[in-house]
């Protein structure tokens, strides 16, 4: 079988194997597909903007909300911007081999400083495996950043680690603040009041930046679905939408009783949640949204098969065909945090007995 007896070592073995083969045609798939440097020159045309001391929202509010999200407009975090302005007067080439190489080094050393444990501590290339890595490298995104943070965020060794983490993918992409609700049902209070802490420290760098920010992203929450291939988002599909909101809910509300896998369960359903949203893309599944998967997703045949799914799904430049895979996987989730729910249901009514004081 492809999946082996129980994953684990099995697994690791696997991935070792396919995953040299998989991360050479997600290079090739990237370089031919994807136009290079893309995101990366709406980055630098508002770096420039912060570099002379202006709003780097400036051109994308005078663009309008029409050409959000088709054209070259900056949306991000205002910390992405403040970190390339020293860069922006360079050739957007040379800029572009020192992001790309700043991104592997920040995910080669996101994944050193992880629990060695860990799935991808144990088979770093499962992270290249996927074409979403090497799309995001070749256009010249931000979404490496992100990756190792949420995957020091959920695989770190110290709370201090895990808040910086959480709080690099917050200021770079901002979704994972959603993973959040993660560790508040962990309830690792000192990995958020850390994160706090270092979100904090870079909003206060040119905070009226941040306000900016903030009012485009609202203005961009209610764009429509794109008219793009690469398109997940199920808003015109109310049926779809209500079932894929439902089976979040439901995986997180039994993360919060159930303490078997939670982070694993919990954090994919988020993760899933924040892929579904409208505006998204699947190109940035390999990041924050798939780090529980990255992490842990050896532990279980549910979750070994919605890890090889979504790299092979990756190859595949079909938003529609994505976001069906995002859904197969949601339902497996829900299934197996029923079992969970079903397997832990006597020792719960024992706690919450205990807690009545019943006899």
């Amino acid at each position: 079988m492809l999946l082996a007896p129980a994953g684990g070592p099995a697994f690791v073995r696997l991935v070792r194997r396919l995953g040299p083969v998989f991360a050479a045609v997600g290079a090739v798939v990237a370089a031919v597909t994807w136009p290079r440097a893309f995101d990366l020159e709406a980055y630098l045309d508002a770096a420039r903007l912060s570099a002379a001391g202006g709003d780097p929202y400036s051109a994308t509010l005078a663009a309008g909300i029409d050409d959000w999200g088709q054209g070259q407009v900056f949306v991000s975090p205002p910390f992405v911007a403040h970190v390339l302005a020293p860069f922006s007067s360079l050739p957007t080439d040379v800029v572009w081999v020192l992001w790309t190489t700043a991104s592997l080094l920040a995910t080669g050393a996101a994944i050193r400083l992880l629990d060695r444990d860990t799935l991808v501590a144990r088979a770093p290339i499962l992270a290249f495996s996927f074409v979403y890595l090497w799309g995001s490298l070749w256009m010249g995104q931000v979404n490496l950043f992100a990756m190792a943070g949420m995957l020091l965020a959920f695989g770190a060794r110290t709370d201090r680690l895990a808040g910086f983490g959480l709080a690099l993918a917050v200021v770079t992409r901002a979704l994972p603040g959603a993973f959040a609700l993660v560790l508040l049902l962990e309830r690792r209070w000192r990995a958020l009041a850390w994160s706090a802490v270092f979100a904090g420290l870079v909003v206060l760098v040119r905070p009226a930046d941040w306000i900016t920010y903030f009012q485009v992203a609202r203005e961009a929450s209610g764009l429509p679905t794109l008219p793009v291939i690469v398109q997940t988002s199920l808003a015109p599909y109310p049926p779809l939408w209500v079932a894929a909101a439902v089976a979040v809910a439901a995986v997180v509300a039994i993360g919060a009783v159930v303490e078997r896998d939670r982070r694993l369960l919990a954090g994919t359903a988020v993760g899933f949640a924040i892929v579904l949203l409208p505006g998204n893309a699947w190109h940035h599944w390999l990041t924050f949204a798939m780090a529980p998967l990255l992490l842990y997703g050896d532990g279980g045949a549910w979750s070994r098969a919605t890890l090889l799914a979504l790299v092979v799904v990756s190859i595949l430049p079909i938003g529609a065909l994505s976001a069906a895979v995002t859904i197969i996987a949601l339902v497996a989730v829900v299934a197996v945090s029923a079992r969970g729910l079903r397997d832990e249901w006597p020792r719960i009514r024992a706690r919450g007995a205990g807690i009545l004081g019943r006899p």
